[in-house]
């Protein structure tokens, strides 16, 4: 017989007024995962972060894509004991300069903490930013650029992702604090100017 260590405790119910809507924008912010310092929790839900503190002189870093090239993806990753979550977020990067390949350099020998803006705002305005990989962090698992593909004009396509070793406990994390313009206001202060 199966422990459980958790219960639902509320319903879930349909908001007719404002129906889940796909997609993201297509600004993905980027936090090297060792320079997170704090993390502000709300007191009655820890899925909702109020707040977070990076160390003295660490930045998010925005990664601007185009035409809903921002694609993150949740999944639950069950083993015989073990009931976890892969944190994904696919990007198109539409350039090509040695800058934009220091960068993918240095994703592929770190670990990152991904912003995502989603298109859908839920109610209050309360969904709009998620935070995936905030346990254990994400990793460039796939690139690649084909040159001759019409469809992105040799775009760059990465993947970053929860590592096989490392899951994540949780869904991704909701940001938010007051009112969507406060939360906006806080990503953006933290962005590398």
């Amino acid at each position: 017989m199966a422990t459980s260590c958790a219960n639902i405790t509320d319903n879930v119910l349909l908001n007719c007024q404002k129906i889940i809507s796909a997609g993201a924008n297509d600004n993905l912010f980027l936090l090297n995962f060792d320079q997170l310092a704090t993390v502000t929790r709300d007191n009655t839900n820890p899925n909702l972060i109020e707040s977070f503190t990076l160390n003295s002189g660490a930045f998010l870093y925005k990664f601007q894509g185009f035409n809903d090239s921002v694609e993150p993806r949740s999944a639950l990753v069950k083993t015989r004991y073990s009931a976890n979550y892969d944190h994904e977020v696919t990007i198109k990067l539409f350039d090509n300069t040695a800058d934009l390949k220091e960068q993918i350099d240095a994703l592929k020998l770190g670990r990152v903490i991904a912003v995502v803006e989603n298109n859908f705002a839920g109610s209050d305005d309360e969904t709009k930013f998620e935070i995936y990989g905030l346990n254990a962090g994400l990793v460039l698992e796939e690139m690649e650029r084909i040159v001759a593909d019409t469809e992105t004009q040799g775009a760059y396509n990465l993947v970053l992702r929860s590592s096989e070793r490392s899951k994540e406990p949780n869904l991704p994390a909701t940001l938010f604090d007051t009112s969507i313009t406060v939360t906006r206001a806080f990503i953006n202060s933290l962005v590398k100017p």
